[in-house]
């Protein structure tokens, strides 16, 4: 992979806003799904823009998820598999769209893969009052960028998937927009791994040169620091859970069918659509959920739609354990 260097000048949102409409016009793209604030300025929503201008109200680096744009690429593909598209990912929603790739055998060749290195994401409400406290949706991500240099703020403070979550570093995608453990006010990264879409994009004049070493190496320490933090985390929420709580996938379906009719953690899943299937027509049973279980993403949207507010991503950990599963490797 290269890596290259965007200088931000103490501005990154902007000064990613420019880097993606250079990637656009030289993309020649029809489309781009992307975080967009709405007209408040106090929320924010996935949306497929169509022109390089409206990129002045995008925000890739939003610490707010309410669904898992993976499924949303996915979609977009199947309705559209003639248009020219880029998606702006984090590393949950990636493992989730390769997963419906694996799944459904949809198509990607007209899509421009962009991921982002996440620095978590806050609950909603949460959220909601952070934006209030700081004024505007920008605000509160200008906040989180000051943090990307020690990894982002305390992870108490996010999700607890977010915080379980021990690969937010963006995968070997066509395009990686890499902050953690940059000093974001003055310089993020940008690897590729294809010699052909650097050509394609005009990388050497887009970007501010090649990344020196040493920033290259400091990022990846930090997501080795990230990856001990977040694994101590998922220990202790693991040894957290309490024994009602299912350890195996007999308890499990028993689990979800003393759930019903409530559906929602199924529907908010990006790869839910066979286990909402075999629900709804009564056919569940231990291959289903396993297959389940085995492609989770661990984005947490499960679990933030779960009106209990149950601890699914742990449990879904826990199950795998026990039978000696890996998480999705991205």
């Amino acid at each position: 992979m290269k890596t290259w260097m965007l200088k931000t000048n103490n501005d990154p949102l902007t000064r990613t806003r420019n880097f993606l409409k250079d990637i656009w016009d030289y993309a020649d793209l029809d489309g781009m799904l992307i975080p967009m604030y709405q007209a408040d300025h106090k929320s924010v929503k996935q949306a497929v823009i169509h022109h390089p201008g409206s990129l002045r109200d995008a925000d890739p680096f939003v610490p707010l998820m309410q669904a898992n744009a993976g499924r949303m690429v996915a979609d977009l593909a199947r309705k559209h598999p003639n248009d020219n598209m880029a998606a702006i990912l984090r590393p949950c929603e990636i493992r989730a769209l390769y997963e419906q790739v694996k799944h459904t055998g949809v198509d990607l060749e007209n899509w421009l893969l962009i991921g982002v290195d996440c620095a978590a994401c806050f609950p909603l409400q949460d959220f909601n009052w952070r934006v209030e406290i700081a004024g505007n949706v920008e605000a509160l991500t200008n906040e989180v960028l000051r943090n990307v240099r020690q990894g982002s703020i305390a992870l108490d403070r996010f999700r607890p998937a977010c915080g379980m979550c021990a690969r937010p570093g963006t995968p070997q995608e066509e395009i990686c927009i890499q902050l953690l453990g940059l000093p974001a006010k003055d310089t993020i990264l940008i690897g590729i791994n294809n010699d052909v879409i650097i050509e394609k994009l005009n990388l050497e004049n887009v970007c501010d040169g090649l990344a020196p070493h040493e920033l290259i190496q400091q990022r990846e320490k930090m997501l080795k620091t990230i990856e001990e933090r977040r694994e101590h985390i998922r220990e202790r929420q693991m040894n957290e859970l309490t024994p009602d709580l299912p350890a195996n996938i007999e308890q499990f379906i028993t689990f979800l069918e003393n759930c019903q009719p409530c559906t929602s953690c199924m529907e908010a899943c990006p790869d839910g659509e066979n286990i909402f299937s075999a629900i709804q027509n009564n056919t569940m049973n231990h291959e289903v959920v396993m297959d389940w279980i085995s492609s989770c993403a661990e984005c947490g949207m499960c679990e933030q739609a779960c009106p209990k507010e149950m601890p699914l991503v742990a449990i879904a950990d826990r199950i795998r354990r026990d039978l000696h599963v890996e998480s999705l490797p991205i």
